[in-house]
C-alpha cells in the first residue's frame, strides 16, 4: 500500500517489566475517569516506544537505552530494550502532534477543558500513584484523553510527537524535543504481535 508507514519501535523498561512483557504481551491502559490510579502519559493512555527520527537525528534505541538507565534503576539491576515492528496501514490513523493544525487544536481545547481536568484531578488524588507525570505537573495526556472522550477529536490507533525527556537528571528542561514517540492506543500495530528482546543490560 503507497500509504503504509513502517516503524521500529524501542520500549526500555526493568529485566522484570520486561520478561512480563515477552510472555504476557503489553499491558493497555484505558481512561476511566473515575477509577484511575495512574496519570495518562503526556501523549495519552497508551503503549510508549521511542522511534528513530532522521531529520533530527533521534535514535529510538538509545532513547530506549537511557530512559530505561535513569528511571528502572530503582526496581531492577538490568534493564529490557524490548524491540517491535509497527506496521501503519492506509486505513489507520496516526495522531502527530506536531502537525500545526493538530497543534492548535489541542491548545485550543485545553483552554476549554481546566475545569474537566481540575475535577478528575481532585476526584482521583487520594488514589494517583505520583510518577513522572505528577511529579512533572504535566497533565497533557489528561486534556488529551478528555479531547478523545468528548469527541473533539476522533479515535486514533496511535499518537506521535517529538518530546523531551529528562534522560540524565542533571539535566535542564528544555523547550526543544531530544526524542520520538508514539504512543499505540491500538495493539493491532504491532506487526504480528512480535515483541523482540533487543538488549538486556546491567545497571
Amino acid at each position: 500500500m503507497s500509504n503504509t508507514i513502517e516503524l521500529v519501535g524501542y520500549h526500555g523498561t526493568s529485566r522484570k517489566q520486561g520478561k512480563d512483557i515477552l510472555s504476557n504481551g503489553f499491558e493497555e491502559m484505558k481512561f476511566t475517569p473515575n477509577s484511575m490510579n495512574k496519570l495518562p502519559g503526556d501523549l495519552g493512555c497508551g503503549i510508549y516506544f521511542f522511534v528513530d527520527h532522521s531529520l533530527y537525528g533521534f535514535e529510538g534505541y538509545e532513547c530506549a537505552h537511557l530512559y530505561s538507565r535513569r528511571f528502572c534503576s530503582k526496581r531492577d539491576t538490568k534493564i529490557h530494550i524490548l524491540e517491535v515492528d509497527l506496521l501503519f496501514t492506509e486505513d489507520m490513523e496516526i495522531l502527530d502532534l506536531d502537525i500545526e493544525e493538530n497543534k492548535q487544536k489541542f491548545i485550543k481545547a485545553k483552554q476549554n477543558l481546566t475545569d474537566y481536568v481540575n475535577k478528575f484531578i481532585t476526584q482521583n488524588l487520594e488514589d494517583i500513584e505520583v510518577d513522572g507525570s505528577y511529579k512533572r505537573g504535566n497533565f497533557d495526556g489528561v486534556y488529551l484523553e478528555a479531547m478523545f472522550s468528548k469527541r473533539q477529536i476522533k479515535e486514533v490507533h496511535a499518537v506521535s510527537k517529538n518530546t523531551f525527556t529528562r534522560f540524565d537528571e542533571n539535566a535542564k528542561i528544555s523547550n526543544f524535543p531530544n526524542s520520538s514517540e508514539v504512543s499505540l492506543r491500538k495493539p493491532e500495530v504491532i506487526k504480528n504481535k512480535e515483541v523482540r528482546l533487543c538488549r538486556e543490560l546491567q545497571l
